[in-house]
């Protein structure tokens, strides 16, 4: 079973991505994804535009519009620290497109729950953990594990 994710295995893992576009990415996607408790099929739907305005702490809600938990699609609000922000806006202003989560080689393909997989297996290998330690629903499993 797959760790959940604490925050010094997010520091590993994100202190494993590299300093070029997919990295910035990998970065927004884990930043985001531990912040709000997101699955990946949520994290890849988060579009700009769900995204609230900027609290006076720095901290930003999320509209997350449907989840494995939501059949209904009736929503529900996450909120966003403000550092894990910073890894999304500087995702978004290298990247220059209007989605969060996106693919970092091809602007028109979609960045996939698949691919949102695969990129935090790749991220777990660079951090030197075994294939099974970690992955996407480690960010749901989280919440129940943290102090």
């Amino acid at each position: 079973q797959a760790l959940g994710l604490k925050r010094d295995l997010l520091e590993r893992l994100m202190a494993a991505t590299g300093d070029d576009l997919l990295g910035l990415r990998d970065r927004a996607l884990l930043a985001l994804g531990y912040a709000t408790l997101c699955r990946r099929a949520e994290l890849v739907s988060i579009r700009v535009e769900d995204f609230g305005k900027v609290d006076e702490d720095g901290s930003v809600s999320v509209l997350i519009r449907r989840s494995k938990a939501d059949p209904f699609g009736y929503g529900r609000v996450a909120w966003v620290s403000p550092q894990a922000m910073e890894h999304v806006r500087s995702w978004l202003a290298a990247s220059g497109i209007d989605e969060v989560v996106r693919a970092a080689a091809k602007k028109e393909d979609a960045f996939s729950a698949l691919s949102a997989g695969h990129q935090t297996t790749v991220a777990s290998d660079g951090a030197g953990f075994e294939a099974p330690t970690f992955s996407t629903a480690s960010m749901a499993a989280s919440a129940t594990e943290r102090p």
